[in-house]
């Protein structure tokens, strides 16, 4: 599958991640940055204009609402509630009893399951041990649902909500899940894929317009793919060396944004990408269908 790419450069942006397309609008974070990004145009090249919110915690799960102008936040220390509601964006804090301590961990990827809670997994500072998790947020309480984990990631629910999947970084491994849309219970749970191939790994993932898991492959400047039985399909070619996670957007879901990892001399992304903290491409009918 080919797709024109466009490079998106953001200024001292290091790692781009959870990009959301809701409400006709973009969002997406730089965590180390402390940033949260918003554009409101079609982000083609020439027709782009960024928002910048500065963050209090170091954010990696941003999540929409029914509110345009309300939009959920989970960070290392607490999570948040943003509204853009005024000339100057507010920040609420929840006051969170967090699941692990936020000095070695922090909440990473999330989403919102088909049981109407959120759904999010955290990490592991130092890489090791496997102390991380997935958990069930509801009513500010989190539940551990799954165990054993260093770099949660690449969570996504499949289109008829009854299968979540789930992916290590560290560990290497995408697994899918039974998933109860009506309680949240999981089970039977299988191992998709274990990768081994250079230092290439999994990271954020979403399901794509043609209902497959749509997967960022760190260091691999790729997008793999798998159908809902966990059927690889052929791999995307993306200009980021390090992508972290992809996104699709537009009325058909016809634009795809990549977050990724900041250009350096020894993870480069392709020529013209070097400044990119994203890229966007744009699909054809018959690539979303396919």
């Amino acid at each position: 599958m080919n797709i024109a790419w466009t490079p998106i450069p953001i200024t001292g942006a290091t790692l781009t991640e959870s990009p959301r397309y809701a409400h006709h609008q973009w969002v997406w974070v730089d965590i180390p940055g402390k940033t949260l990004y918003r554009c409101q145009t079609a982000m083609a090249a020439n027709a782009r204009q960024i928002e910048c919110t500065p963050l209090p915690d170091e954010v990696a799960c941003v999540l929409p609402t029914a509110q345009p102008d309300v939009w959920l936040l989970l960070g290392r220390n607490d999570g948040y509630t943003l509204h853009w509601n005024t000339n100057k964006p507010t920040v609420q804090a929840h006051h969170m009893r967090l699941p692990y301590d936020p000095s070695s961990h922090r909440f990473n990827d999330g989403q919102l399951g088909p049981d109407g809670a959120v759904w999010i997994s955290s990490l592991v500072d130092a890489r090791q041990p496997n102390t991380g998790g997935l958990y069930r947020v509801e009513q500010n309480h989190a539940e551990l649902k799954v165990g054993g984990l260093v770099v949660g990631n690449g969570l996504a629910f499949s289109p008829d909500g009854t299968q979540l999947w789930l992916a290590d970084t560290r560990q290497r491994c995408i697994w899918r899940f039974e998933f109860n849309p009506d309680t949240g219970a999981l089970g039977n749970r299988r191992l998709v894929a274990q990768y081994t191939t250079g230092n290439e790994r999994p990271d954020g993932a979403t399901i794509g317009p043609d209902g497959h898991y749509w997967v960022a492959i760190l260091e691999g400047a790729r997008l793999d793919r798998y159908t809902m039985t966990g059927e690889r399909l052929p791999a995307v070619a993306v200009p980021l060396k390090r992508p972290t996670m992809p996104c699709f957007g537009g009325e058909h879901g016809q634009w795809l944004l990549v977050t990724g990892l900041a250009h350096t001399t020894e993870h480069a992304n392709a020529q013209g990408f070097e400044g990119a903290a994203l890229a966007i491409g744009q699909l054809t009918t018959t690539q979303i269908q396919a």
